[in-house]
Protein backbone atom coordinates (compact mmCIF):
# COMPACT_ATOMS: atom_id res chain seq x y z
CA UNK A 1 0.00 0.00 0.00
CA UNK A 2 1.14 3.48 -0.85
CA UNK A 3 -0.02 6.89 0.34
CA UNK A 4 -0.99 9.45 -2.31
CA UNK A 5 -0.75 13.25 -2.10
CA UNK A 6 -4.12 13.44 -0.29
CA UNK A 7 -2.86 11.04 2.38
CA UNK A 8 -5.13 8.24 1.19
CA UNK A 9 -3.63 4.79 1.27
CA UNK A 10 -4.17 2.76 -1.85
CA UNK A 11 -2.56 0.48 -4.36
CA UNK A 12 -1.73 3.28 -6.82
CA UNK A 13 -0.10 6.68 -6.42
CA UNK A 14 -1.82 8.20 -9.44
CA UNK A 15 -3.33 7.62 -12.86
CA UNK A 16 -0.06 6.79 -14.62
CA UNK A 17 0.97 4.42 -11.85
CA UNK A 18 -2.44 2.68 -12.05
CA UNK A 19 -2.28 2.42 -15.84
CA UNK A 20 1.20 0.92 -15.90
CA UNK A 21 0.58 -1.53 -13.07
CA UNK A 22 -2.77 -2.70 -14.44
CA UNK A 23 -1.26 -3.13 -17.90
CA UNK A 24 1.70 -5.13 -16.54
CA UNK A 25 -0.53 -7.41 -14.47
CA UNK A 26 -3.62 -7.80 -16.66
CA UNK A 27 -2.73 -6.57 -20.14
CA UNK A 28 -4.82 -4.40 -22.41
CA UNK A 29 -8.07 -6.09 -21.34
CA UNK A 30 -7.39 -4.96 -17.76
CA UNK A 31 -6.89 -1.36 -18.88
CA UNK A 32 -10.14 -1.39 -20.85
CA UNK A 33 -12.17 -3.27 -18.26
CA UNK A 34 -15.73 -1.97 -18.19
CA UNK A 35 -15.50 -0.25 -21.58
CA UNK A 36 -18.63 -1.97 -22.92
CA UNK A 37 -20.86 -0.92 -20.06
CA UNK A 38 -19.36 2.60 -20.15
CA UNK A 39 -20.25 2.92 -23.84
CA UNK A 40 -23.76 1.65 -23.09
CA UNK A 41 -24.19 4.19 -20.30
CA UNK A 42 -22.82 7.07 -22.33
CA UNK A 43 -24.82 6.36 -25.49
CA UNK A 44 -28.08 6.34 -23.51
CA UNK A 45 -27.26 9.22 -21.19
CA UNK A 46 -25.92 11.64 -23.80
CA UNK A 47 -28.93 10.90 -26.00
CA UNK A 48 -31.15 11.76 -23.04
CA UNK A 49 -29.15 14.91 -22.28
CA UNK A 50 -29.26 16.31 -25.82
CA UNK A 51 -32.89 15.31 -26.33
CA UNK A 52 -33.96 16.86 -23.04
CA UNK A 53 -31.94 20.05 -23.60
CA UNK A 54 -33.23 20.62 -27.12
CA UNK A 55 -36.82 19.88 -26.08
CA UNK A 56 -36.63 22.26 -23.10
CA UNK A 57 -35.04 24.94 -25.27
CA UNK A 58 -37.74 24.55 -27.93
CA UNK A 59 -40.55 24.68 -25.34
CA UNK A 60 -39.25 27.66 -23.37
CA UNK A 61 -37.40 29.79 -25.92
CA UNK A 62 -39.69 30.89 -28.76
CA UNK A 63 -38.05 31.65 -32.09
CA UNK A 64 -36.68 35.17 -32.14
CA UNK A 65 -36.44 35.41 -28.35
CA UNK A 66 -33.15 36.19 -26.69
CA UNK A 67 -32.95 34.32 -23.36
CA UNK A 68 -30.09 35.07 -21.00
CA UNK A 69 -27.07 32.83 -20.70
CA UNK A 70 -28.30 31.91 -17.22
CA UNK A 71 -31.47 30.45 -18.74
CA UNK A 72 -29.40 28.25 -21.04
CA UNK A 73 -27.27 27.17 -18.07
CA UNK A 74 -30.46 26.31 -16.15
CA UNK A 75 -31.75 24.26 -19.10
CA UNK A 76 -28.38 22.51 -19.28
CA UNK A 77 -28.60 21.68 -15.58
CA UNK A 78 -32.09 20.21 -16.02
CA UNK A 79 -30.84 18.22 -19.00
CA UNK A 80 -28.00 17.00 -16.78
CA UNK A 81 -30.60 15.54 -14.44
CA UNK A 82 -32.12 13.70 -17.42
CA UNK A 83 -28.60 12.45 -18.20
CA UNK A 84 -28.17 10.83 -14.77
CA UNK A 85 -31.74 9.67 -14.22
CA UNK A 86 -31.76 7.90 -17.58
CA UNK A 87 -28.77 5.69 -16.77
CA UNK A 88 -28.01 5.79 -13.08
CA UNK A 89 -28.65 2.04 -12.64
CA UNK A 90 -26.24 1.32 -15.49
CA UNK A 91 -23.67 3.61 -13.88
CA UNK A 92 -24.00 1.80 -10.53
CA UNK A 93 -23.33 -1.51 -12.27
CA UNK A 94 -20.46 -0.02 -14.28
CA UNK A 95 -18.81 1.17 -11.10
CA UNK A 96 -19.22 -2.24 -9.44
CA UNK A 97 -17.73 -3.97 -12.47
CA UNK A 98 -14.78 -1.58 -12.81
CA UNK A 99 -13.93 -1.64 -9.11
CA UNK A 100 -14.22 -5.42 -8.84
CA UNK A 101 -11.11 -7.33 -7.83
CA UNK A 102 -8.86 -8.66 -10.58
CA UNK A 103 -7.68 -11.58 -8.47
CA UNK A 104 -11.01 -12.70 -6.96
CA UNK A 105 -13.76 -11.09 -9.04
CA UNK A 106 -17.37 -11.18 -7.84
CA UNK A 107 -18.78 -10.54 -11.32
CA UNK A 108 -18.35 -12.34 -14.63
CA UNK A 109 -19.64 -9.49 -16.76
CA UNK A 110 -22.32 -6.89 -17.30
CA UNK A 111 -25.34 -9.18 -17.03
CA UNK A 112 -23.92 -10.87 -13.94
CA UNK A 113 -23.53 -7.48 -12.22
CA UNK A 114 -27.16 -6.58 -12.94
CA UNK A 115 -28.48 -9.95 -11.75
CA UNK A 116 -26.39 -10.09 -8.57
CA UNK A 117 -27.21 -6.49 -7.69
CA UNK A 118 -30.92 -7.12 -8.11
CA UNK A 119 -30.84 -10.39 -6.15
CA UNK A 120 -28.82 -8.93 -3.29
CA UNK A 121 -30.33 -5.44 -3.03
CA UNK A 122 -33.51 -5.39 -5.11
CA UNK A 123 -34.57 -2.45 -7.23
CA UNK A 124 -33.24 0.06 -4.68
CA UNK A 125 -29.72 -1.31 -5.17
CA UNK A 126 -29.58 0.35 -8.58
CA UNK A 127 -30.37 3.76 -7.08
CA UNK A 128 -28.04 3.88 -4.05
CA UNK A 129 -26.25 7.22 -3.93
CA UNK A 130 -28.63 9.08 -6.26
CA UNK A 131 -29.65 11.66 -3.64
CA UNK A 132 -26.21 13.20 -3.00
Amino acid sequence: MQTNKAGIRGEFTGSYDALTKIYKRHGLSGVYRGLGITLLRDSISYGAWFGCYETLKELTCPKGSNPSIFWYVFLGALAGECFWLSTYPVDVCKTKLQSDSFTAPKYKGIIDVFLKTYRAEGFIGFWRGIVP
